[in-house]
């Protein structure tokens, strides 16, 4: 009864995160830059589908939602990515990924009803994009030494939670149809691997949000 409990609680949590990075930038927006604004907008469209699954709605019923906040996403993602991307090489990467995932989405968009069905294929192309960007990003700071993550910068804590819910999402919805079709399975227990991760990428994004609102207060006293 303990376990079930604290997996219902779990799932509850992951569900109303994602308003702590929200509630916490409109509260500071003016404090904010574009990086910020960025993470507070994206929080903002993750609000949708995290508030339906968590007023009990049936997934049926919101499928559209999540493959419409699938493409959004991405959108915001990549105007998040995009000014990071500095080098002539990775500018190069960056634009080959967007044909090549553009190229690859197609069959995927095809296959399944964008209205009636969850479309858990195009989640998992998403997420493989975003870890190839921060692989690129690495890539960057190592050969170049340009300093991308520091622990002043607010990116670095995007980039960690990406890290780690990208990985998450991956596994989770590339068994999504085994899952499930299997709740009682062993494996069925990668739910709760992927809730934590949900609550941990939103968190990230509110110690990003924090940390730059914190530059930004060193910056006024520094000009004081």
């Amino acid at each position: 009864m303990y376990r079930i409990y604290m997996e219902q609680l779990l799932l509850k949590i992951s569900y109303f995160i994602v308003l702590l990075p929200l509630l916490t930038g409109l509260i500071f927006w003016r404090k904010t830059k574009r990086f910020s604004r960025g993470l507070i907008l994206l929080s903002f469209v993750a609000a949708v589908p995290h508030l339906l699954a968590a007023s009990g709605i049936a997934p049926s019923e919101r499928n559209i939602i999540y493959n419409l906040y699938t493409v959004v996403e991405f959108i915001i993602m990549f105007s998040i990515f995009r000014p990071r991307f500095v080098t002539s090489f990775s500018k190069r990467v960056l634009g080959l990924s967007l044909i090549i995932g553009g190229v690859l989405s197609i069959p995927i968009l095809i296959s399944k009803n964008f209205i009636t069905d969850f479309n858990n294929q195009l989640v998992c192309l998403t997420n493989l994009v975003y870890l190839f960007w921060i692989l690129v990003l690495m890539r960057d700071t190592y050969l170049f030494d340009t300093p991308l993550f520091t622990k002043k910068d607010p990116f670095t804590f995007f980039a960690l939670g990406i890290i780690v819910y990208a990985s998450a999402s991956m596994l989770v919805m590339g068994l999504y149809n085994f899952l499930l079709e299997n709740p009682q399975s062993p494996v069925a227990k990668l739910w709760v691997f992927h809730d934590f991760s949900n609550i941990f990428i939103y968190t990230m994004f509110f110690v990003g949000i924090l940390t730059e609102i914190t530059n930004h207060k060193g910056n006024s006293v520094g000009n004081v």
